[in-house]
């Protein structure tokens, strides 16, 4: 992994039995950290080769691993992991305690229930309906939608009546459960057609292609490489209430639940108490009929279509993966020029004792040299500017003063409390970004002390070489070239 950014290391298995839900959300927390310039690799005991390789495809890697605690954790250190998330229903209070305790990683797990799981996590999201009280990273705010399914507005004017039917029971359906839904989704509309998407995991195949050769509204597609274009053809959607539900919800269909599993039961019973879906039926252990009334009115009552769509399309807003980079500690950091108003934080962050060490000189800074220094350096016009977060918390303290042979040498100074979490790298490489779109062809240096590792490997992480450039006084020169 080169990416500058922290590094996301998730442990999540997938399969014929346990479905592949937990790959394909964790992938739209995947793509966000990818895309805010962070590493991903996902750690599994069990991945089917097709979803292996959409996996790759967004950028992340995969990595084969046993289950037990001792090899993810040996993994995550041998990386240099910063966190490590965790989707898993089989992982328990054991596998939790047997993590070292004095682990380099933040521990992180995504928790569907309203009894939380993984409680030997630093910290848990729950993308649930309904927020756990106590629980700060939870409710339907952390819906994770992945990006090429994000859709463009939020308009939803389904048909009265639906004439195109999206049924996706998983990626697995274990129980071969989805043709028999089929049929009756068939005999409960003569004219809609209906297209069945059958996951990577699943073996049933054949069944529903023996269906379509009967009838011809039926339509099979097999694993496609991305949801969007389905989501846009459908006006109605049978669906398990998985993370497929989610998706749907977002793109405001209308839209039936068909339990296949004991854990969408409560997750299947508030999307219905919000008004947000029509229950169908529960096929875990029964082949009872669909629910003919929820099944017309699905189908064929024209307001109840339009109240399911605007509720749906209102609740799920796809920045879910977002806020669970933000809560792991990824933001996406913003470059701006530095002003007055900047010199009492700029000065304490100089003065920081951390900071003092790494520092060419230990001298403290006083104020008024300081507040002079900056004063000049707004007026010069001199590239300096604080990095921040989303929310506009200030990151890092960051220069460009001019150097030997028109080259331009970066300075960092990173907020005491953004330290230890993988972003000095990020934002280094970021100001490099920002210095390119000033200068597009200027050598940027860095100057570091010999024995600084810590900043020798941030600013090689970062895209900078060493030049083997060593002075008498113990400075090292680290080059980035356009």
């Amino acid at each position: 992994m080169t990416a500058p950014g922290p590094r996301l290391a998730i442990r999540a298995d997938a399969g014929n039995r346990i479905g592949t839900g937990h790959i394909m959300r964790c992938l739209a927390i995947a793509q966000e950290w990818i895309d805010r310039g962070g590493g991903v690799i996902f750690l599994c005991a069990a991945i089917p080769d097709a979803l292996a390789t959409k996996v790759r495809e967004t950028g992340a890697e995969v990595s084969i691993i046993s289950e037990e605690a001792e090899a993810t954790a040996e993994t995550c250190r041998n990386l240099r992991v910063h966190v490590l998330l965790v989707d898993s229903y089989t992982v328990e209070d054991a596998w939790w305690a047997a993590l070292p305790g004095d682990a380099p990683f933040l521990t992180a797990a995504i928790n569907d229930f309203r009894e939380p799981m993984h409680t030997g996590a630093d910290l848990r999201i729950s993308p649930r309906v309904s927020a756990i009280p106590g629980e700060p990273h939870s409710g339907s705010d952390y819906f994770l939608i992945r990006s090429e399914i994000l859709r463009e507005d939020c308009s939803t004017t389904p048909p009265a009546n639906a004439a195109r039917v999206l049924l996706v029971l998983g990626g697995a359906d274990p129980d071969n459960i989805g043709p028999g839904v089929l049929r009756e989704l068939l005999a409960a509309s003569e004219e809609a057609i209906i297209r069945v998407i059958v996951g990577p995991a699943a073996t049933n195949l054949n069944d529903f292609l023996l269906i379509s050769t009967e009838e011809k509204r039926v339509q099979i597609v097999q694993s496609p490489p991305s949801m969007r274009e389905h989501f846009l053809w459908a006006d109605t959607a049978v669906v398990s209430p998985s993370t497929t539900a989610f998706e749907v919800l977002h793109h405001g269909l209308p839209t039936g639940l068909v339990v296949i599993a004991v854990n969408q039961v409560e997750v299947g019973a508030e999307l219905v108490s919000g008004g947000l879906a029509l229950q169908l039926a529960d096929r875990r252990e029964s082949a009872a009929p669909l629910d003919s009334h929820a099944l017309r009115s699905l189908f064929h009552d024209g307001n109840a279509r339009k109240e399911l769509a605007d509720r749906a399309s209102a609740f799920v807003d796809g920045k879910g993966a977002g806020r669970v980079c933000d809560a792991l500690g990824l933001p996406r950091v913003t470059y701006h020029p530095v002003t007055e108003e900047d010199t009492d934080l700029t000065w304490r962050w100089a003065n920081d004792p951390g900071s003092r060490a790494a520092s060419f000189s230990s001298e403290k800074i006083p104020i008024e040299t300081h507040r002079d220094w900056l004063a000049g350096r707004i007026r010069s016009g001199a590239p300096t500017w604080i990095a921040k977060d989303g929310m506009g918390i200030p990151l890092a303290f960051v220069r460009f003063d001019s150097g030997e042979e028109d080259a331009w040498v970066i300075s960092l100074n990173l907020a005491p409390e953004s330290r230890g979490k993988g972003l000095s790298p990020l934002i280094v490489a970021g100001a490099v970004s920002e210095m390119r779109r000033l200068r597009p062809d200027t050598v940027i240096d860095a100057w570091i002390r010999r024995e600084n590792i810590a900043s020798q490997r941030c600013f090689t992480r970062a895209g900078f070489r060493d030049t083997n450039g060593a002075q008498a006084d113990g400075r090292l020169l680290f080059t980035n070239r356009p």
